[in-house]
């Protein structure tokens, strides 16, 4: 992941890159689901789903730098309806 940070206390804007910053991101994204989908969705649905929705084509379909692909939110949090069978098989 690529992110902009605070480097030490003089509040140096410095570019960074690595999963430690993903790791965040997608347990907060997971716990948007599982609010949103509260009832409708166990765990593992809820994985599924955003690996399903990830975005893996072009750039983000190199496997071995962007595993799953680009985390994307908007179809992973999509309503359930006829879809879900797809993302649960």
């Amino acid at each position: 992941m690529n992110a902009q940070s605070v480097l030490g206390w003089d509040w140096l804007w410095t570019d960074t890159e690595g999963t430690s910053f993903a790791a965040p991101i997608v347990s907060g994204a997971i716990a948007l689901m599982m609010e949103h989908f509260r009832g409708q969705l166990g765990n593992t649905e809820i994985v599924k789903r955003m690996m399903n929705t990830a975005n893996n084509q072009g750039h983000y379909s190199q496997i071995e730098i962007y595993g799953a692909g680009l985390l994307d939110l908007q179809p992973a949090n999509d309503l359930v309806r006829g879809d879900l069978a797809r993302t649960t098989a």
